[in-house]
């Protein structure tokens, strides 16, 4: 059989036709996230060298080398991301982009109704809080600007700076004040915000050489139970549930009553029923991990549990377990998934009826995986 023999135009001509197939090629679903109540679904998919956001099945924006930092607000279906082309940075809202482009971005967060979005940018040696178009707030080098997060109506926005000089809290771009002054050891650290439900407060964790604190607008919160750290979350009557220290234990808190047992470590986030009638939260006791539902042990004891999440219609309760070099979902104490080397996080479906799953599959493929409640 004789030898094919290219000519350079031919060869040419495949060269362009593999690295146009390369350039589009397959598509990929990069990352997937779901606003608060589930109905409105975001994914980040690549398509060769650029990205792309598709929110409910409708592409949202342009064509990017990078995507990152995705949010939906928790009603309304609006997103907002953080694009990259080239070497310039910059915020994206409901497809139209926001503000200058910086040199870096993070922090996108969105009101609840998602009519603003805030942000934290840095250009040369400032780094500024923005909301909107509007810069609200801006640092020299070397601070340390958290997460902006707006109150319930979306009228306000907090955040924490930590420098040198001490932790502070903000809202709107003023500073509530000093929320602590740090000795010579170390920079205090401030956890991400909550507003109260009433929109009026702000809480946060303060992390220090001296121990964790909850701090309401520039006061320390003089608790019975001491604060283990996590950031806390309110119950439907407006009550504070958090973790707190009980001698050597950690109990969960609600307002200043303990309503767990003690346990070595017990492991955020704390999972609320959708009618708040219910929690739950993973623990552990020596080597062993488990997830406790309403004071009682819901669940076998593993080498790893955690991520607890309630069905819509709170009946069924699934974590993620792990035995070995294994996790898989446990729903109603039965398991509910295959086995996966990792599962990073679990996420409640667009329609309610399923839980999303990201996890590692092989070496180092990142897949979404969807099994039914």
């Amino acid at each position: 059989m004789p030898q094919r023999k290219w000519t350079p135009l031919v060869l040419l001509a495949i060269v362009a036709w593999f690295a146009a197939g390369c350039d589009n090629g397959e598509e990929k679903v990069r990352a997937v996230t779901i606003s608060r109540g589930g109905e409105h679904t975001a994914k980040v998919v690549q398509a060769g060298k650029k990205q792309y956001v598709v929110v409910d099945d409708k592409q949202v924006g342009g064509k990017y080398d990078d995507v990152s930092g995705t949010v939906l607000s928790d009603t309304g279906g609006s997103t907002a991301f953080v694009a990259r082309r080239g070497t310039e940075h910059f915020v994206v809202k409901d497809g139209q982009p926001v503000g200058p482009p910086q040199e870096f971005v993070a922090h996108t967060a969105l009101s609840p109704a998602g009519k603003s979005v805030a942000y934290v940018a840095r250009t040369g040696a400032t780094t500024a809080v923005f909301k909107d178009d509007e810069k609200i707030y801006e640092a020299e080098a070397g601070a340390d600007i958290g997460r902006p997060v707006f109150s319930p109506d979306g009228s306000n926005v907090a955040f924490t700076v930590s420098t040198n000089e001490g932790a502070f809290l903000f809202k709107n771009g003023k500073q509530i004040g000093r929320i602590y002054k740090p000795g010579a050891e170390r920079m205090p650290t401030a956890s991400e915000p909550i507003f109260t439900p009433d929109g009026g407060s702000v809480i946060c964790v303060l992390w220090t050489q001296d121990g964790s604190f909850l701090i309401k607008d520039n006061v320390r919160l003089n608790l019975k139970y001491p604060s283990a750290g996590p950031v806390p979350i309110f119950g439907p009557d407006g009550e504070l549930i958090y973790i707190g220290k009980d001698r050597n234990k950690m109990v969960l808190i609600r307002g200043e009553t303990p309503i767990s047992d003690p346990y070595d470590m017990i492991m955020p986030p704390i999972a609320l029923s959708p009618n708040g009638t219910s929690i739950a939260f993973a623990a552990q006791s020596g080597k062993k991990c488990f997830i406790v539902k309403d004071n009682a042990v819901v669940s076998k004891k593993y080498d790893n549990a955690y991520s607890p999440v309630f069905s819509p219609d709170g009946r069924a309760l699934a974590f993620v377990a792990r035995e070995g070099l294994r996790s898989f979902v446990v729903r109603n104490g039965e398991r509910a998934s295959d086995e996966y080397r990792m599962i990073f996080n679990m996420e409640v479906s667009k329609d309610g009826r399923g839980i999303i799953l990201r996890v590692l599959q092989g070496r180092n493929t990142v897949n979404y995986v969807t099994i039914p409640w």
